[in-house]
């Protein structure tokens, strides 16, 4: 009785094994098809690059191709247009003009530089209290992330500037939409100017109820709330503090904070 007891138990489970062992070398089978499919594709799409590879060689021979600011690629050895070149001369020697046609400056910048690194070369050439806020080459904007090569400058490139007035300048701050530098703005907080950046940062005073005022930046929004709010300090004064910033109970605010430098 006790063997025939043994073996009723352990034929569900031989059951369920041989069941599973037959599901495995089913899924391995479906596998070893799928890699097998996968593997025809691949050798397919080589073949098909080699073939696109081989009539573009036949038919542009040695030209080789770049692309302009606004995407359109063109040979370089054919290009009538002096504003794009596949050739870049280190360093860049930039003019950069006003709008009316002044002279300005002229730069000695590397085709790896950002529309941000630009703005920052002409500073030293700027009247005082104002700002960079806008380079122009030809009908394209040298965007703060976009590179000199990307824009399509060359050597000897002439370049326009639009001029903007501001009064602080905000560096060091970890989080990078607080940088910048701020105008006034129209419309005065708690006794006191506002003031945005270039990427539509707030700098503004803040009155709590028990009388006690903050300056904050925050990015626009409802500004009686935390949720937008970078670096904060305490202070009673009607202008932005130069230092004592911190991200302290600020949401969206961390690691090192901003240090003000009041331009006018």
């Amino acid at each position: 009785g006790h063997s025939k007891m043994k073996c009723c138990c352990l034929s569900p489970m031989s059951s369920l094994l041989r069941t599973l062992a037959g599901c495995l070398r089913a899924c391995a089978a479906a596998a070893e098809q799928a890699f097998r499919c996968l593997a025809k594709i691949a050798a397919c799409a080589d073949r098909c690059a080699d073939d696109i590879d081989s009539k573009l060689q036949t038919r542009l021979g040695d030209m080789e191709f770049d692309w302009n600011a606004a995407g359109v690629p063109f040979p370089n050895q054919t290009s009538t247009d002096e504003s794009y070149s596949h050739v870049w001369t280190e360093p860049l020697q930039l003019h950069v003009n006003l709008l009316s046609g002044t002279e300005l400056a002229t730069v000695q910048a590397k085709s790896t530089w950002s529309g941000r690194e630009m703005k920052d070369a002409l500073l030293p050439f700027l009247p005082k209290a104002t700002v960079a806020a806008t380079i122009n080459f030809g009908t394209l904007t040298w965007e703060d992330s976009l590179m000199a090569s990307e824009l399509g400058l060359t050597d000897e490139a002439e370049l326009h500037v639009i001029l903007q007035a501001c009064e602080i300048q905000v560096t060091a701050a970890s989080v990078s939409a607080v940088n910048g530098f701020y105008t006034t703005s129209e419309e005065q907080m708690n006794g006191a100017s506002s003031y945005t950046n270039e990427a539509g940062t707030l700098l503004f005073r803040y009155h709590f109820p028990n009388g006690v005022h903050y300056w904050y930046f925050s990015r626009p929004g409802n500004l009686t709330k935390s949720l937008g709010d970078y670096y904060r300090v305490k202070s009673e004064g009607l202008y932005p503090p130069l230092d004592g910033w911190a991200p302290d109970k600020c949401p969206l605010g961390f690691g090192c904070a901003p240090s003000i430098k009041m331009l006018v």
